[in-house]
């Protein structure tokens, strides 16, 4: 199962609230992405912090994209990520 998104904020805060209430619509929609998703909310919580938290900045903004692969048996087998955040 794969998945992508994009997500912004005013706010390193506001940001990671948008990339996470997104990232919920995805695990609803997609119930394999629940065993991924507080490592993907961790990851795109790093890395909004590497940002600079400048007011006079311009927005947050990212694109994400993850799929989980799973056997027959359900054990998974691949888990691929991908996260960028940039001010813009």
């Amino acid at each position: 199962m794969s998945y992508s998104f994009s997500a912004s904020g005013k706010t390193k805060a506001e940001a990671l609230n948008n990339a996470k209430a997104e990232l919920s619509k995805v695990a609803i929609g997609q119930p394999a992405h629940e065993i991924d998703r507080s490592q993907t909310e961790t990851a795109i919580e790093s890395s909004i912090d590497l940002l600079a938290d400048d007011p006079s900045e311009p927005p947050i903004s990212m694109s994400v994209s993850g799929s989980v692969t799973r056997d027959g048996n359900g054990e998974v087998h691949a888990v691929s990520l991908s996260i960028n955040v940039y001010l813009g």
